[in-house]
């Protein structure tokens, strides 16, 4: 049988060299995946079979890597977000409060109330949330996290 490697090469460095290639080709298609970009875009971007994708989406590791840069991507969008969430609101208010049209009024007070109270009930949930995960790692005796706020909502749990 011929082997299709360079004179001089053994079996392990040929796999060496094929891991390393995947391994690239893997770094190459995470944010891809991440982006929300669809099998056959990074298959055809990254230069890999539609069968090595769905495995490797298979393996915990690289599912996880690609679930962690997702999480990066949605934090910066996040962050983003939230930077303009001020100007938006002074937009929205000035709607409210400049336009000659009652509709245009009625729906800027009604975006106001809508963003005002899904903030209200996020934060709601992220408090309650929280106290949980107080609660759950004073029950194991674990040290707490440094995520874990020290004060906890309405309720003024410490």
């Amino acid at each position: 049988m011929t082997s299709l490697a360079s004179p001089g090469t053994t079996a392990a460095s040929t796999g060496t060299a094929r891991e390393s290639r995947t391994a690239a080709k893997q770094a190459a298609a995470i944010p891809l995946l991440a982006a929300g970009r669809s099998y056959g875009d990074v298959c055809a971007q990254v230069r890999v079979s539609k069968r090595n994708l769905v495995r490797w989406a298979a393996e915990p590791d690289f599912a996880a890597r690609v679930s962690a840069a997702r999480g990066r991507i949605l934090e910066a969008v996040v962050g983003l977000l939230a930077g303009e969430a001020a100007a938006s609101a002074r937009t929205l208010a000035q709607l409210r409060d400049g336009a000659e049209s009652e509709q245009v009024r009625l729906g800027a007070c009604r975006s106001l109330l809508d963003t005002f109270m899904a903030a209200r009930k996020a934060s709601d949930l992220e408090d309650r949330m929280a106290e949980i995960e107080r609660l759950v790692a004073e029950v194991r005796g674990a040290p707490r996290s440094p995520n874990f706020p020290t004060v906890v909502g309405a309720a003024g749990v410490a």
